[in-house]
């Protein structure tokens, strides 16, 4: 789609829609002329439309004679914030006279030499976009929107994007097509803003993560009053010595990555993962003792709501992922799972190739010779507090340990220890056998360089 000036030397407004008239879509974009687009001046909302249809090398374009809009991009500053507020105040408007907008499109909006914003008639941008090559609707739509949202609050998660990239000259997803991109953008693999611009202020974080947070609910009003802030306070805080939090992020976010490309060699390979794992049950197990297996009383069969606790924070000093699975309720910190799980697995690994290889608590690491630590493989739970605040709630606060290691010499500069510093409130609920953990409530959780 491209937005054309001027046609056989005559000065107008209009798009050249870069299809071609054949079949059924030539009448299709006729018909389109009926739809309105929007123009937001000084004095409120005016309308229009693209009324004449014409042809130009084959392909189809929509305009109007009687306009002379001169356009520019409609995020073309350094500071694009007031740009998405007058955005926002737009589509309240355009709300108020019955016009809604479903998503965002980067060829939906645009400035007028007046500096007023126009939108491109929506019901005909949406035309074009679904007939656009996957490539161009990628950068055009997709890197928006998130999948499962639509209206306001899908434009609010739009504008998130928009800032970020405007603050921080980058996307916040490395992905390979689009669905992988859709598939992180459901499951908010996003980089933090200060894990690619370490100056962004905390009013500006708190703004992203408010907009780029699907479970928050956050309004047009609020987004709004939330830029003013911004506005107000500034986007970035002063400069100064960040260098640990730098690293810090640093290991975030090839954290983040390196899970990520174990996720995608697993799921390439799940067929065959699946077949050589189901071949290997068959021969070296029975229907029988799977069956058993599935009906036996939990390993936390008789234990008290603390016991069980305890029992959670045991099996990552032991690496026990079935009592781990045992101590959580389904669904609940899933991600304790998958992490001790690939922790267990790389141990084995290891352990082939070196028997006498073990994995240190952190206690046991704090111990050893400083020349064998850089050696050492630390994981575990240090300085655990557990107290009663409740029946079966508990106020826990404890420190987990482990090692990040180098798998890029992009981002992360050596290996390190780190910590993750927690303060969590525990809920169990009582089961047939025992308890298990049916909630989690973070109200701390830091990350701190050990050495």
């Amino acid at each position: 789609m491209i937005i054309i000036n001027n046609l056989n030397g005559k000065n107008l407004f209009g798009i050249n829609t870069e299809l071609t008239g054949k079949g059924i879509i030539g009448t299709d974009l006729a018909d389109r002329r009926r739809d309105c687009g929007y123009i937001l001046t000084k004095n409120g909302v005016e309308s229009y439309n693209l009324t004449d249809i014409t042809e130009d090398n084959g392909q189809i374009i929509l305009y109007n004679p009687e306009l002379n809009f001169q356009i520019k991009p409609l995020f073309n500053e350094k500071n694009c914030m007031g740009t998405v507020k007058r955005l926002l105040e737009f589509y309240l408007k355009l709300k108020e006279i019955g016009v809604n907008v479903d998503s965002f499109s980067s060829n939906l909006f645009y400035k007028t030499e007046d500096d007023d914003l126009l939108m491109l008639p929506p019901f005909l941008v949406n035309f074009i976009n679904a007939r656009e090559s996957l490539s161009k609707n990628i950068v055009d739509l997709s890197i928006y929107n998130h999948p499962d949202l639509k209206g306001e609050r899908s434009i609010l998660y739009s504008m998130g994007i928009i800032i970020y990239k405007n603050v921080t000259s980058d996307y916040p997803i490395v992905y390979r097509d689009v669905e992988d991109l859709r598939d992180k953008m459901r499951r908010n693999k996003l980089s933090k803003a200060r894990w690619k611009n370490i100056l962004i202020s905390d009013s500006l974080e708190e703004l992203l993560d408010s907009l780029l947070d699907t479970e928050c609910n956050i309004t047009v009003e609020e987004t709004i009053s939330k830029i003013d802030n911004v506005l107000e306070t500034g986007l970035y805080r002063a400069e100064g010595d960040y260098s640990q939090e730098i690293k810090i992020n640093a290991v975030k976010e090839q954290s983040m990555l390196n899970w990520e490309k174990r996720r995608a060699f697993f799921r390439l390979n799940l067929g065959k993962i699946t077949i050589i794992t189901l071949a290997a049950a068959l021969f070296f197990s029975i229907a029988g003792s799977i069956i058993y297996n599935k009906l036996k009383p939990p390993t936390t069969s008789g234990f008290t709501s603390q016991q069980v606790l305890e029992a959670y924070f045991q099996s990552f000093q032991t690496l026990n992922t079935e009592l781990l699975d045992e101590t959580l309720k389904k669904g609940v910190r899933n991600s304790d799972s998958s992490e001790l799980s690939a922790m267990y697995v790389s141990s084995k690994v290891r352990m082939q190739t070196d028997m006498m290889y073990r994995v240190k608590t952190p206690d046991e690491w704090i111990d050893a010779d400083e020349t064998a630590k850089k050696d050492l493989t630390v994981y575990g739970i240090k300085d655990l507090e557990i107290t009663n605040i409740d029946e079966n709630k508990y106020s826990v606060k404890y420190e987990r340990w482990f090692m990040d290691t180098k798998e890029s010499d992009e981002i992360i500069p050596e290996t390190g220890v780190f910590k993750v510093v927690r303060e969590e409130i525990f809920t169990l609920t009582e089961t047939k056998y025992s308890y298990v953990i049916t909630s989690i409530e973070t109200l701390k959780d830091e990350i701190e360089l050990v050495w």
